[in-house]
């Protein structure tokens, strides 16, 4: 948290957000966090019912 605030301090919060890694690291996030909220919400088959 301290390294945040010092980062806004001088200036370096910008450079860091504007970073190629950190939107592909953004990307990745988003893509991952879509394919967990579809697994989520997927049915389930149940074994049951298959026999």
């Amino acid at each position: 948290m301290l390294e945040l605030i010092e980062w806004i301090r001088n200036g370096e919060l910008i450079h860091k957000l504007a970073s190629p890694y950190f939107w592909l690291a953004m990307g990745a996030t988003a893509i991952a966090a879509q394919y967990f909220v579809r697994g989520l919400r997927a049915p389930t088959a149940n074994v049951e019912d298959q026999q």
